[in-house]
């Protein structure tokens, strides 16, 4: 899912991708359509028997959807549909019916090649049925209505199921992990905060009629994702015989299929924060900038979101959260040695500042209070911080323990991300600046200046000054600004090596995900 046209010639892609579908398309119908069921002999036959039992099947189909207890569909689509309109799709005419062979054995293939189990999809009941109608027509004492019923209704159900999962994704992201962890008064705390599509009863409708066309096949290719990530796995699902990477990649594949809205990874500038493998890559066109990052631990989970960093600011003050306060901070109350040796500072909601001596635990965590870390060194969120609107108070920011980033495991944060490379990633999202300012940014943040006129007035305020702190730059908006995206794939294509590379469950999201999959699998 990521911007292919960052590695490749956009419309070499394209033209690759349109070539491939083409030739899929033509691979696929010439396995579907070995052996029709229609030949020269029977074809009157078949049409005539489908139209003397149409309305006999249409009143069995009637009672099969008072029982339909399909979970994954909700049975009002078919219902309104059926009960509405009436006509049948897969049995109403030989050719209809040889296109109800076609179209399911390619159900049956695709759902293989996704690494599902096509007994999900009714492949082998409906392929049964068919072979069962054509003996039962041949035979003119047999009834047919009733298996006529079964064929449309399991074909439309594994239709509906099928083109729904490809197109929307076969789980629910927002309900799956917003439904995990609970915070101290017991309330689900959110994790996923990605604005996705889900599927709408408009959507069945239209595929319904949809099915009617000749070109039904061609339709259902177009649902499943095109984009050069999700064929990358999808392609490696085929040739890789490892149980656990071949499970990674069903489980990110099926990543791939969340139509998320506002994609970052279709801009052509983004940054992208992947929490498996603890890495952040600034992209754009013509290069991709790497770093390592520390994220949330797996009780202080990073949450999943998109947004956009509009702002730059250099030597925060740290707002430390309550959460934090009520569990670390406020145990050392009335320990004056313990706030001074993190410079910390104690606020009433007056905006008095409390010596730390006179204040008890109980008060800390009455809300009475707030509680600030002074800006400058040691400081824990560093000398740069990069701000997004987001409802968890989450950013990216720089650390005063670089030492972290060489730990193989780093989800060690209270839910921020800690980056590794913060003059540089502000040089990212801030490409058009003059050399000057670039300048008066290392000299805020303590960094070598590089120009002359730098070095020279770094020099001239040590004469003054002394040791005193230079802040020349406290902010900076971005203009445009740079959207992110904190995402959770297992695995990917390496966006600097573009191999696919396969990273730790560390949240233990595909454990959840592996689980609702499984009436899918194999």
């Amino acid at each position: 899912m990521l911007h292919y046209k960052s590695w490749k010639s956009s419309a070499q892609s394209d033209r690759t991708i349109i070539f491939l579908r083409i030739i899929f398309f033509a691979l696929a119908t010439s396995f579907v359509s070995c052996k029709g069921i229609l030949t020269s002999s029977n074809e009157d036959l078949i049409a005539q028997t489908l139209a003397e039992n149409i309305d006999s099947a249409k009143v069995s189909l009637n009672q099969l959807l008072l029982n339909n207890n399909d979970s994954f569909l909700s049975s009002s689509e078919l219902k309104d549909y059926y009960q509405d309109n009436g006509d049948f799709i897969w049995v109403n005419s030989p050719e209809s019916l040889e296109k109800s062979d076609t179209l399911i054995k390619y159900i049956g293939k695709s759902s293989e090649e996704i690494g599902f189990n096509k007994k999900v999809f009714l492949v082998d009941s409906i392929l049964s049925d068919i072979s069962r109608l054509n003996q039962q027509i041949t035979d003119s004492s047999s009834v047919v209505y009733e298996t006529m019923a079964r064929i449309e209704l399991n074909l439309s159900r594994a239709y509906l199921k099928f083109i729904s999962g490809q197109y929307y994704g076969f789980l629910n992201p927002l309900r799956l992990f917003n439904k995990l962890d609970k915070d101290n008064n017991g309330a689900y705390r959110p994790l996923f905060d990605i604005s996705i599509q889900l599927p709408e009863k408009e959507f069945a409708t239209n595929a319904l009629s949809k099915a009617n066309s000749d070109d039904v096949l061609e339709y259902i290719m177009s649902l499943e994702p095109q984009d050069t990530i999700y064929l990358a796995l999808k392609k490696e699902l085929q040739k890789d015989s490892i149980k656990e990477h071949r499970q990674k990649l069903i489980l990110n594949m099926e990543r791939c299929r969340w139509k998320i809205k506002d994609y970052p990874l279709n801009e052509k500038k983004y940054v992208f924060v992947n929490i498996p493998s603890q890495n952040l890559w600034a992209i754009q066109p013509d290069s991709v900038l790497s770093m390592k990052i520390c994220c949330g631990a797996f009780h202080t989970k990073t949450p999943l979101l998109i947004s956009k960093i509009n702002l730059v600011q250099f030597n925060p003050e740290w707002g430390i959260p309550m959460s934090i306060i009520k569990k670390e901070v406020s145990e050392h109350a009335g320990d004056s040695a313990y706030f001074a040796r993190h410079r910390y500072s104690i606020i009433q909601n007056d905006g008095d500042t409390i010596n730390p001596a006179e204040i008890t635990s109980a008060e800390l965590r009455s809300g009475n209070y707030r509680i600030s870390q002074k800006s400058g060194p040691g400081n824990s969120l560093g000398r740069i911080i990069f701000r997004f609107p987001n409802k968890f108070d989450v950013y990216l920011h720089d650390t005063n323990n670089p030492g972290a980033f060489q730990n193989e495991r780093r989800t060690i944060s209270h839910g921020c991300v800690r980056v590794q490379k913060p003059f540089q990633l502000t040089m990212f999202v801030l490409p058009d600046l003059d050399e000057w300012t670039i300048d008066k940014i290392r000299l805020s943040v303590d960094i070598k200046p590089e120009t002359d006129k730098g070095k020279n007035y770094l020099q001239n305020f040590r004469h003054k000054n002394g040791a005193k702190p230079l802040r020349l730059i406290n902010s900076l908006r971005t203009n445009p600004e740079t959207p992110v995206y904190i995402a959770y794939y297992t695995a990917f294509p390496n966006p600097s090596t573009h191999d696919i590379e396969f990273w730790p469950d560390r949240y233990e999201y595909d454990k959840q995900m592996w689980q609702a999959l499984k009436p899918f699998l194999p």
